[in-house]
Order: structure tokens, then sequence, then C-alpha cells
């Protein structure tokens, strides 16, 4: 490496670099100094706070803070009651569904339903074919009902007709209304 051209630009002076030099120097005190201003200010903010606070808990009986901290502690229990309210899962919507939704002539003897993932295996029995085809329909239509992840079929004695289905329903059927 020419070390020569090293000595060469130490011996010669730019005087842009020393006015880049002497501003960042400059830039660098009035961020140290601006710094300290606002962190003074924002002590004294703090400080204004801390006694507005000791102010406000002098105003005020001991009944009405009682009262104040009783409020709070409604509004506390208020906010954890509609946590549970929300995650709370009600599977009687999921009978009125069944009772809106089956034809007179379609029987559903077994019934399991499981309201973690939302399904409901049927075991059911109508007279012919025509039947179950219209109780299809009518469960298809309805929007509570997603899919149908299941469906057999057999003839049985006497000529009834025995299926089973699996049914995905909505999450927002298990919800309270």
């Amino acid at each position: 490496m020419p070390f020569e051209l090293l000595y060469a630009l130490k011996r010669k002076k730019f005087w842009w670099i020393d006015i880049l030099f002497y501003f960042f120097i400059a830039f660098f005190f009035l961020t140290i100094i601006f710094y300290f201003v606002l962190d003074i200010g924002v002590s004294a903010q703090r400080h204004k706070i801390e006694k507005l606070s000791q102010d406000i808990e002098k105003f005020g009986t001991e009944e009405q803070k009682e009262i104040e901290k009783q409020i709070f502690d409604y509004q506390k229990k208020i906010a954890e009651v509609s946590e549970l309210v929300k995650l709370h899962k009600i599977p009687s919507n999921f009978f009125e569904l069944i009772e809106k939704t089956t034809l007179p002539e379609v029987y559903f003897p077994t019934v399991t339903l499981s309201t973690e993932n939302f399904e409901i295996n049927l075991r059911g029995q109508t007279e012919n074919l025509e039947n179950l085809a219209k109780q299809l329909a009518v469960l298809r239509e309805n929007e509570n009902i997603k899919d149908i992840k299941r469906f057999e079929t057999k003839l049985g004695e006497e000529t009834k007709v025995t299926f089973n289905l699996t049914l995905l329903l909505s999450p927002e059927l298990f919800l309270w209304k």
C-alpha cells in the first residue's frame, strides 16, 4: 500500500473537513444539552402528576372513597364475567336448530354432540329415501350447518331407511344470544 498518499493527505488540509468536524462536535453537545433539558421537563411533569394525584386523594369523604373502590371492583368483575360469557358454549341452541330443521317423517334416536370441534353425529330413521332426501335438503339450506362431513345409509327391516350423518356446525350457534 502506498503510504506516500496518506502522508500527502495528512500534510494537505481541506477546509470543509474542519467545518464538518466542528459542526458534529456542536451537534453532539447540543444533543446532550437537549437531553438534559427534556429530562428535567419530564421529571417536572411527573412531579406535577404526583401532586395532582395527592390532591385528588384528599378530596372526598371516606364513604365516597369506599364507593369508588366498590365501583372499580364491580367493573373488574363485569370484565371477567364478560370474558367467561364469550367463552361459554350453549348446546341448547343446537337443540332448537334440530327441532326446527327435522321433518316430521324423520326420527333421530341417537345424537352425539361435540362442542370442541363443533361436530354432531346423528343416527336417524325414516320411512323412505324421498324423506331422507328432503331432510338432507333442509339441513343443507340452514346457515348454521356448514357442511355434511359423512353420510351413510342402509335399508333396514320393514323397508325403513337408517342413516348416519356427521354435520359440521357454525361456532356462532353455541354463543349466548
